[in-house]
Order: C-alpha cells, then sequence, then structure tokens
C-alpha cells in the first residue's frame, strides 16, 4: 500500500490528549477511515457498539492494539536451544 503524506487540521487540546495517550493519528485515522467507509458501504458486518454504560476497559480491551500483549508469544517464553 502506497502511503501519501498530506495536512490535516485538528483541535489543539484533541491533539494534546492523542500524544498524551501514544496514539499514531496516522495509522487512527488510517484504520477508523477503512472502517467509515466500510460502514457507508454496507460492507462492515460486525460493527462495534457500546452503550453509555460500557466500562473504559472493555472499550480499551477491544481496541488495544500494538502493545506487547497483543502478542500471545511472549507469555509462551524463550524457545529452547
Amino acid at each position: 500500500m502506497v502511503k501519501i503524506r498530506t495536512t490535516i487540521t485538528i483541535n489543539k487540546d484533541l491533539l494534546k490528549k492523542a500524544k498524551h495517550h501514544s496514539i499514531s493519528i496516522s495509522s487512527f485515522l488510517d484504520i477508523e477511515l477503512r472502517r467509515y467507509i466500510a460502514l457507508i458501504e454496507g460492507k462492515q458486518t460486525n460493527p462495534h457498539k457500546f452503550s453509555e454504560e460500557s466500562n473504559q476497559s472493555e472499550i480499551h480491551n477491544t481496541f488495544e492494539c500494538g502493545h506487547r500483549d497483543s502478542n500471545p508469544g511472549y507469555k509462551l517464553g524463550k524457545l529452547g536451544s
């Protein structure tokens, strides 16, 4: 996939919060645009729905990616030599 550099305008405080939480704006935008386009084109079969009663850990566990915990291989330990 070829990526191009572009410019976006974003709220200063929102960007500050995203950086505080180590959110990659580029990756997030790419993922969410793909999800939104799939939704509007009718291709999304299992949209995430969260009610106001959903707790933060439930939402965090669903959307967390790119962290060591998302790789179950580290739990298996090192291979013997």
